[in-house]
């Protein structure tokens, strides 16, 4: 060994080499990119404003860019949204197209963009009350949360390597409401992917997911989304043009491993439906080479926010101020409060914060070592332990690409 000293980051395919390198290296030294990525994508494929999320223990709280229609619900001051959707609207983006926190008291108007942070299906909910004039009109009884309905509650996922069984994981397990879930195989995938998948209650259709025929007995007409995330990016886009050409309202999200295919795609499928691994995976990989604290990062109105978990001690800058406070005055955003066995969800802006909490928060990667000064970090969840234990065994049988 050259320099015995030095800190190693890994991007790793095989999530058992995770787990033993780990603990050869050090924890946050081994990541896998499919891990990192099927979670933002399963989000995407039922909430279509969804940027990335960040993965806990307890679900996904997913990061959403909405521009506001005029007069819709989403206007008016940012607390009220708040609390009406159980979001936090974190960032704008001015008239000079730079992203500014919100600061308290702030008003939202038609046409400005904001960011969302909130459950995924709260997110949807924000994104479907964004009609223009929506505000004004009557409505006699409350609207439900769910998006899905019976004649489109169905999410079609194309390839069973190891995003396509991430993504299922991720989305019979941590998405409220669950949908219903097809997915599509070739003939020649190993049986134990295809029973691990049914045991999470999806159905399976095999054949090839280009042609027509197959794309009907999974039930396209009826979709909601398709997600094409095969190791094929012409395959992908072929699948995903056949699904247009039969369910022109349906939503897509494509897998592919050209970030230069990306843009030009999505002026094709429309903005938010192409994803890179390795391009929603790098921001957490590159920042854990600076940081080993660092778990999942997020990238927030261009700056990048990592997701901490803290006990606070007495002397801690945070214990007394509320929710908001640290929010506004440190930029500290508290996703979830762990007091006396009760979890907390965003928890209210008013509430403050006390010695001996455990907290989930995001910040700014750059104030990281101030970070270390209000806690004591602590070890929390990868997102590829949101997967279940039996997919290590799985992608030790898989022959797909990664």
């Amino acid at each position: 060994m050259i320099n015995s000293d030095i800190y190693a980051v890994l991007r790793i395919f095989n999530d058992d080499l995770v787990t033993n390198l780990e603990n050869t290296f050090g924890h946050n030294t081994a990541f896998s990119s499919s891990a990192l990525a099927a979670p933002t994508m399963a989000a995407v494929a039922v909430s279509s404003s969804v940027k990335s999320v960040v993965p806990l223990t307890s679900g996904l709280l997913g990061l959403a860019e909405i521009t506001i229609a005029n007069d819709s619900h989403l206007t008016g001051f940012a607390s009220k949204i708040e609390e009406a959707y159980s979001v936090r609207v974190l960032q704008y983006c001015d008239s000079q197209g730079h992203w500014q926190w919100l600061r308290s008291g702030h008003r939202i108007t038609g046409g400005d963009t904001v960011l969302m942070l909130g459950p995924v299906h709260m997110l949807e909910h924000a994104r479907e009350q964004n009609r223009s004039g929506s505000k004004f009109e009557h409505i006699t009884r409350a609207t439900p949360l769910e998006h899905f309905t019976d004649e489109r509650n169905l999410v079609i996922v194309c390839g069973l390597g190891r995003v396509g069984y991430r993504m299922i994981y991720v989305l019979a397990t941590r998405i409220r409401p669950r949908p219903e879930i097809v997915v599509i195989c070739h003939n020649e995938t190993r049986a134990p992917f295809i029973e691990a998948v049914q045991a999470l209650g999806a159905k399976v259709v095999k054949g090839d997911a280009r042609l027509a025929d197959v794309l009907r007995a999974a039930g396209v007409q009826k979709a909601y989304s398709l997600a094409a995330v095969t190791s094929d990016n012409l395959v992908n886009i072929q699948i995903a043009l056949t699904a247009r050409r039969l369910a022109p309202a349906i939503d897509v999200v494509l897998r592919v491993f050209s970030d230069v295919l990306t843009s030009e795609l999505e002026q094709i499928f429309g903005p938010n439906t192409v994803f890179s691994t390795s391009a929603l995976a790098a921001p957490t990989i590159a920042a854990a080479a600076v940081d080993p604290d660092i778990r999942y990062v997020v990238n927030m109105g261009g700056r990048l926010l990592s997701s901490v978990e803290l006990v606070l001690h007495r002397e801690s800058e945070l214990v007394g101020k509320t929710v908001h406070q640290v929010y506004e005055q440190d930029h500290v955003i508290v996703i979830l409060l762990h007091r006396q066995g009760q979890r907390q969800l965003l928890p209210p802006p008013t509430t403050p914060l006390q010695a001996n909490d455990e907290v989930v928060i995001m910040v700014e990667i750059d104030k990281m070592a101030q970070l270390r000064a209000m806690g004591q970090p602590s070890r929390v969840a990868t997102p590829q332990q949101l997967v279940a234990t039996r997919t290590q065994r799985l992608d030790n049988q898989s022959a797909s690409n990664p």
